[in-house]
């Protein structure tokens, strides 16, 4: 209630703030905007803001949420991996889609809308905290937030000048990757949000009062108690999706604890957060411990995290090799915020200012420190869109330190200067993200109504776990569990168990083998119980004329499935 009144003075900066929100989320989803005003008629409009692959990956799992499973299972290889609670949001997300009778790819495409949105709007709500005196500073704040990049990058492409902006780790650092389109990472986001929000109150409010040894709720008080195992859960809820940002939460935390003990009877303190500490640690520790096994023992997410390690590494000796370019790619944030840093540190600062940067100290070092060697996890995984926010706070108090070192009266000269390299970097981006869906792949964006009638067809065939081959080169494969519910031999590059040897032996069957005894053993070995061959794959004519045991269940001018034939 106390939080909720300290809101109402700020009435005209909270409808700045939702403004903005709002116009960064727009911004931010351009490509999605872009595609949907360009569908072409007689299309279901698919719609696809991040790569492809991972898109029908996790769309999967917004299909197996609305149609009823509690766990997620691999649909993207032929062998039947356990279970597992990674992604368990996506779950979520796909149940309230379905019982809102919307598709799953329709549920995905508004779950990003929303969560970016409060994700972005709700982030107001730290600097609301840590800094709740300097209004001006916190809106500053929280443009820097939303618009930092990296600084452009002029290149040369056949004899014309092109604006582009710099990358790192693989990626272009503007706010359409920032902000993500993906729901996972904007649930994650916005938990650690409201987990922040709770752990700075618990933290106030255990040092004002001093809490005695002997702690019962009705010591601790009855709301701080269930603010706790709220806050437990939200920790556990967290570590489900990315263990990760509770291990930075914690230690951030546990810093804070550790520097403000008082000299004096420490041991009390000590066994005091011992105590206060097992409602948030316990449970969380225990699930990462049992996904940190089940991730190792699974071939493939032990692999896909094998292969986030390498590529950290990879940038890693490239960051080595030229610090000032990694510090550059983070464009006038990465250099103010070095600058401010060591400014900062030298403050006194309330709990909600330390525990942000605690949290960013912690996040950088995780992400520049071959962290692989102690915990399974590439340095990148540290380092998140809501690191920003924490950044922003200390670009705002170095723009006001510039502003008053170079004399200049109005804050917002300095601030627009700040945001000039910014702003061309966003410019070129939106123009990039604007750019029509390349040809050869439009079908994965916008599926044309035929074909999409067929893969209906072939979700309602039995059974509902059924093990399906389609043509991996033009990407039908990776379709069919997020748009039919059914298995896929081939698809995912690391969710697809040896999916390198699968493409191949799915081309030879499609294109090259004439022998129709070694193409059936093929498919009875496997277990394989649907051929789909469309229009993108050549002439139908083809597959019948070589494979007669082939018998066609469904078929119009752009799709056909076959099953095995019993005769």
């Amino acid at each position: 209630m106390n939080f909720v009144k300290r809101l109402k003075p700020h009435y005209k900066e909270i409808v700045l703030v939702i403004t903005l929100s709002f116009l960064v989320t727009t911004i931010s989803s351009t490509k999605l905007i872009s595609q949907y005003l360009r569908r072409p008629p007689d299309h279901v409009f698919i719609g696809i803001s991040h790569y492809w692959e991972d898109f029908y990956y996790y769309l999967d799992q917004f299909y197996q949420g609305a149609h009823g499973r509690w766990t997620i299972v691999n649909n993207f290889t032929s062998e039947n991996f356990s279970p597992t609670i990674v992604y368990f949001d996506h779950l979520l997300l796909g149940k309230i889609g379905g019982i809102l009778g919307l598709s799953p790819f329709a549920a995905y495409n508004i779950s990003v809308f929303v969560f970016k949105f409060l994700f972005i709007s709700s982030s107001y709500l730290i600097l609301l905290m840590a800094l709740p005196k300097q209004g001006r500073m916190r809106v500053f704040a929280f443009v820097i937030f939303l618009f930092s990049t990296s600084f452009p990058f002029f290149g040369n492409t056949e004899g014309h000048v092109t604006l582009t902006s710099m990358r790192i780790f693989r990626t272009a650092n503007t706010v359409f990757t920032r902000f993500g389109n993906i729901p996972d990472q904007l649930v994650r986001n916005l938990l650690v949000v409201f987990c922040f929000i709770l752990l700075v109150k618990i933290l106030k409010s255990l040092f004002d009062n001093k809490f005695p040894v002997n702690l019962t709720i009705n010591k601790l008080g009855k709301v701080h108690f269930f603010t706790l195992l709220l806050l437990g859960f939200l920790f556990v809820f967290i570590s489900i999706s990315n263990s990760i940002r509770t291990i930075v939460m914690l230690a951030a935390a546990g810093l804070i604890v550790i520097l403000r003990m008082p000299k004096t009877d420490r041991v009390r303190y000590f066994i005091n957060w011992i105590l206060i500490g097992l409602p948030i640690v316990l449970p969380s520790l225990l699930l990462m411990l049992y996904l940190f096994i089940y991730l190792k023992n699974d071939p493939l997410f032990s692999y896909a995290l094998d292969w986030d390690v390498k590529e950290n590494l990879g940038q890693l000796q490239l960051l080595y090799e030229d610090p000032v370019l990694f510090v550059m790619s983070f464009g006038t944030l990465g250099i103010t915020t070095i600058i401010g840093l060591f400014h900062y540190l030298r403050k006194k600062r309330n709990i909600a200012e330390t525990l942000s940067v605690n949290i960013l100290i912690i996040s950088l070092a995780g992400y520049l420190l071959p962290i692989h060697r102690l915990l399974p996890v590439a340095g990148f995984r540290f380092f998140s869109s809501l690191m920003y926010i924490f950044a922003a706070i200390i670009v705002a108090y170095t723009l006001e330190w510039l502003r008053s070192k170079l004399h200049i009266k109005n804050g917002i000269i300095i601030l627009f200067i700040y945001l000039i390299p910014n702003l061309a970097t966003l410019s070129s981006s939106i123009y990039k993200n604007s750019r029509p869906v390349n040809k050869l792949s439009s079908h994965l964006f916008y599926i044309p109504n035929k074909l999409y009638d067929g893969f209906k067809v072939l979700e309602a065939l039995p059974p509902e776990d059924a093990l399906v081959i389609a043509n991996p080169n033009q990407s039908i494969d990776i379709m069919i569990p997020g748009l039919t519910g059914k298995r896929t031999y081939s698809g995912h590059i690391l969710m697809t168990y040896n999916n390198d040897k699968k493409d191949t032996a799915i081309d030879k069957f499609l294109y090259k083998w004439t022998d129709q005894k070694k193409a059936l053993n093929f498919l009875l070995e496997n277990k394989i119980e649907y051929v789909v061959w469309t229009i993108y794959d050549g002439d139908v004519k083809q597959i019948k004329r070589d494979y007669t045991f082939l018998q066609p269940v469904y078929e119009n001018d752009m799709i056909s499935i076959f099953t095995i034939s019993k005769s």
